[in-house]
């Protein structure tokens, strides 16, 4: 039998061993350094290794070349590592106007420029339909569908499915005359369109009558004969009512005497009284709202709550000793609920209000008064407005940008979806970012209602004018013929 040297046998262990042992450090090492790559660490000009963050990007429509701080790069969609500090991001394709914007990019963020909405530097408006008369046009939260109101007057409308961007479909929505009371003779009786429910399935419509009656009609757009009247259901008198969020069967309302009301029309016996005295209020969703009381007209102190219907546990969040027009918006942002509350000029933000301790993430006096205050679809931003005046707040980046518009632009403005804003004024239609940046003019706008962007972004529904005054339905493209 052979016998190797013991000597050579050991030495061949030795090398074995530190050569397993350098493969192991080395596999151990490899695998530190790309965590470390992973999380955005890289050695810098100076040769210091810092923490970078991730940029990504993507525009509608893709396959818009991108330039970093003037330097091209690959086209949309993609993304890259980059040094914290201040970036210049462009966006460029052929037959749109450029998309620029400057951020700053914090160590370990992900920074996501996905939103990007390319305007054609040619759009073309086309009509869809005339109309002898507009009093409303609201769009449904689905973006899919809009209601058209004539006239006040008459309880009859126009539902436009938007669903086939190239060949919106109008059909007429009249409500029985079963679903809401005949007036005196020779009263007013005014119809509005006051609110989608969220699956975008029904409609809520105030009728105004006999000079200071009011009730209210839920309205099924797939099946107008099946119209309630929600008056009637609760038998209550009502000054305000609304779809509670993510539900079109239970509706928050005040009654004549400033009590806040939850009903429910599967049990429509049974209201829920919250509160009284209620000043401003706003609901997450069916079993949670934010509320403010004065509790004694005659003292400036407000009071905020939060109702909860499980339990029906009341929270007291705060006291203001302020005699100030006051709002509230009441949302949810991913597993995060936020309280929004305007009160004057200030601005406050409170992330999770119910935890304690509570974190409020701005607190600021605003240059102005606001007098709307509305959540985007997606609830990352909060905008409130007045006159020329904007203002909207990024929970994510809780970042505040302030910006202007025109003189004449609705009150309140409109979000066209997540990101973009709907301003109208001066007759002119644009789509702006929700800082205010990359303003671009889409179309001659009548300055009526609301405006739609279709979900596949190829197009925009507005109001517009004819050439000899009268009103349009009309379809602007948002995309260049090649992309149609």
């Amino acid at each position: 039998m052979y016998n190797q040297d013991p000597a050579i046998r050991r030495r061949r262990d030795r090398l074995r061993f530190f050569g397993y042992g350098a493969m192991t450090i080395a596999t151990i090492l490899l695998a530190v350094l790309s965590i470390y790559f992973v999380l955005g660490y890289r050695v810098n000009k100076s040769l210091q290794v810092e923490q970078g963050g991730l940029m990504k990007f993507d525009s509608r429509p893709r396959g818009a070349t991108v330039t970093l701080n003037g330097v091209q790069a690959r086209q949309t969609r993609y993304q890259v590592n980059a040094e914290t500090g201040e970036h210049t991001i462009r966006y460029e394709r052929e037959g749109y106007h450029p998309w620029q914007k400057t951020v700053s990019l914090h160590a370990g963020e992900v920074l996501w420029l996905e939103y990007a909405r390319l305007i054609p530097t040619l759009v073309t408006t086309q009509p869809v339909a005339d109309l002898a008369a507009v009093h409303q046009a609201s769009t449904a939260p689905d973006r899919e569908w809009m209601l058209l109101h004539a006239t006040p007057e008459t309880p009859v409308f126009s539902l436009v499915d938007a669903r086939n961007e190239g060949k919106p479909v109008i059909t007429e929505l009249a409500l029985p005359a079963a679903a809401f009371t005949v007036p005196a003779e020779g009263k007013p009786s005014l119809f509005d369109i006051q609110m989608w429910s969220r699956d975008s399935d029904f409609v809520l419509i105030r009728h105004s009558f006999n000079d200071a009656d009011v009730e209210y009609i839920r309205l099924p757009v797939g099946d107008p004969a099946r119209a309630e009247n929600v008056s009637r259901l609760f038998g209550l008198p009502l000054a305000s009512l609304r779809f509670a969020e993510g539900s079109n069967a239970v509706f928050f309302a005040q009654g004549t005497d400033a009590s806040l009301l939850r009903l429910d029309r599967g049990d429509p016996a049974k209201p829920v009284t919250i509160a009284k005295s209620v000043v401003a209020f706003d609901e997450l969703n069916e079993g949670s709202v934010a509320y403010a009381v004065r509790p004694d007209p005659a003292v400036a102190e407000r009071q905020l709550f939060i109702w909860q219907r499980n339990g029906e546990k009341r929270t007291r969040i705060k006291t203001i000793n302020e005699d100030v027009p006051m709002q509230l918006q009441f949302n949810q942002y991913y597993s995060h609920t936020y309280l929004t509350e305007v009160y004057g000029s200030h601005l406050e933000v409170t992330e999770d209000p119910l935890l304690a301790p509570r974190k409020t993430i701005i607190s600021q006096s605003l240059s102005f008064t606001p007098a709307a205050l509305q959540a985007s679809p997606g609830n990352r931003f909060i905008m409130s407005q007045t006159g020329e005046s904007i203002a909207v707040f990024d929970i994510e980046l809780s970042q505040l940008y302030t910006f202007t518009s025109p003189a004449e632009a609705r009150l309140p403005l409109q979000w066209a979806d997540d990101h973009h804003i709907a301003m109208t004024g001066n007759g002119s239609l644009r789509l702006v970012e929700f800082d205010g940046t990359n303003s671009q003019h889409i179309t001659a706008f009548a300055g009526i209602g609301d405006v739609l962007v279709g979900t596949e972004g190829r197009s925009l529904l507005s109001i517009g004018k004819q050439d000899n005054g009268s009103l349009r339905l009309q379809s602007s493209t948002l995309l260049t013929p090649a992309d149609q």
